[in-house]
């Protein structure tokens, strides 16, 4: 039969997102997820309870139409429902709702739980998750007026005898603002020649919290004009882990990275061909073919024409207009897998995704760009149940797909296959411990041996994804091995 043409804009982004307040000052951005996750996985971050036991909750509808919203306490496995609620009467003011929730006496102090939100859209439900704990000596406020102070700081001119007190010798990289430390200079924390102002205030999120200190990051967008007179933007997160003794508050660990969120309409080749990619880290994941190059830059997907000078943007959940937080939430990772000389491209997405069919959804999605139509067509999607992180940890490990379209990825400790002509799906090895694989700098070949005999495998096997083909590394008597890693291939 003949089949329409289904190529469209990829959608909006729909989903609220959710806040909490600590006095008035908002933390812990929340995206939300349309499948139930394995809520044990979720623990990006924690969300501090005073003695009285009042969380301020702050939901961003975006317009969308909430019904119903509840919650529920479990214990950190999951596996013990602690309390759940229903939360009544609530109201919606220039889109946004705003609530305090009366938690129930049942908290024990100190201990962490698991806080997991629904909200009811219509006949679709949407799930936000985050840690809670009842803190009441673990100056929690204290530490947040100190990593929003010391931010101020790094723009103002206090900074240049503030900021000696907590420094380190300085070891580090002195000629880059893409990472910053303590044993960087005054002038990097201080942003030394770059001239940039924060579009709004930082998101503060908690990571950790106990008596010996507190973890906390600072996200913002920066905005810069160029020499061009174009204005730029920077992705910048800070990590504080700060300790407060009787007497001072002690920084045991400050970095912050700043990362440029690439831009096609600005200036960015150079006379001889470069091509400036801006404040980013020095190792650029990117495939060329012929005048072709394909580079990822910041969550988003490039190619660019050296002969026509030619740029386009591949993937992206940003909509190029605007930086809407929804579409920013750099929450996944691409993957280039193979490029042609005439621009066509297959990469993989993986992690969170912020709009489009896959919205609210974490997994693994293939796809292959069309460097003559200029579309992108998903070839499989697989979903999973845990965090990005998790998935970045068990999946990243491994993803390779080859000239028969066989894609070859692991979940679960086993290496699978799904052939995209057919979406037939195999385990081909089985039973994978840390420690008894490794796989090369390009995925294409796969080493391991029986985790069954981890400690006394006399035969080390060799996968070539490529091909298919197995071979194998034996050896005599009373010698073992086990595959440390790959040089390159």
């Amino acid at each position: 039969r003949e089949n329409e043409d289904l190529t469209t804009v990829m959608a909006d982004a729909t989903l609220p997102v959710m806040y909490f307040y600590n006095g008035d000052v908002q933390i812990n951005e929340l995206h939300g997820y349309v499948n139930k996750m394995d809520a044990v996985g979720m623990r990006d971050s924690i969300t501090p309870v005073n003695s009285d036991r009042i969380l301020s909750v702050c939901v961003d509808t975006y317009g969308s139409e909430i019904d119903g919203i509840s919650y529920e306490v479990r214990s950190l496995d999951s596996k013990r429902l602690v309390a759940e609620s229903e939360i009544k009467d609530f109201k919606i003011k220039n889109n946004k709702i705003e609530s305090k929730i009366k938690m129930q006496n049942i908290l024990e102090k100190e201990n962490e739980y698991l806080l997991v939100f629904e909200l009811n859209l219509g006949s679709e439900s949407v799930y936000y998750y985050t840690r809670i704990m009842q803190t009441d000596d673990c100056n929690v406020n204290e530490c947040l007026d100190f990593a929003l102070d010391f931010h101020e700081k790094t723009f103002s001119e206090e900074g240049s005898t503030f900021f000696p007190t907590y420094m380190e010798e300085t070891i580090g990289d002195t000629t880059t603002l893409n990472h910053v430390d303590l044993s960087c200079t005054v002038e990097q924390i201080m942003w030394g020649d770059f001239k940039g102002e924060p579009l709004g205030k930082p998101v503060a999120s908690y990571k950790e919290i106990n008596e010996s200190y507190n973890v906390i990051t600072l996200s913002y967008i920066l905005q810069s004009k160029n020499e061009h007179g174009e204005t730029e933007y920077y992705n910048v997160e800070e990590y504080y882990r700060l300790r407060q003794s009787d007497t001072r508050m002690y920084v045991l660990n400050f970095e912050r990275d700043m990362n440029q969120i690439f831009r096609g309409e600005n200036n960015f080749v150079t006379e001889d061909s470069n091509i400036l990619l801006g404040i980013r880290d020095k190792n650029v994941n990117y495939k060329v073919s012929g005048d072709i190059i394909a580079f990822v830059q910041e969550g988003e997907l490039w190619t660019f024409n050296q002969e026509t000078g030619e740029i386009t943007r591949v993937f992206s959940f940003r909509d190029g207009n605007s930086i809407d937080v929804r579409n920013n939430w750099n929450q996944h990772e691409i993957k280039i897998i193979g490029i042609d000389e005439a621009g066509s491209v297959d990469f993989i997405v993986y992690g969170y995704m912020n709009r489009g069919d896959h919205e609210g959804e974490v997994g693994t999605a293939v796809y292959r760009y069309d460097g003559l139509s200029h579309t992108v067509e998903e070839q499989a999607f697989i979903p999973f149940l845990k965090s990005y992180e998790i998935l970045k940890a068990e999946m990243g490990q491994l993803m390779y797909l080859n000239e028969s379209k066989i894609f070859y990825i692991m979940i679960d400790g086993k290496v699978c296959s799904i052939d995209l002509n057919t979406l037939e799906y195999k385990v081909v090895i089985d039973n994978l411990k840390t420690g008894c694989y490794a796989a090369s700098l390009s995925n294409q070949y796969f080493a391991w041996v029986d985790s069954k005999n981890e400690d006394s495998s006399t035969t080390l096997q060799i996968m070539n994804l490529k091909t298919g083909v197995v071979s194998e590394v034996t050896e005599g008597d009373k010698k073992y091995l086990k595959p440390l890693g790959f040089i390159d291939e």
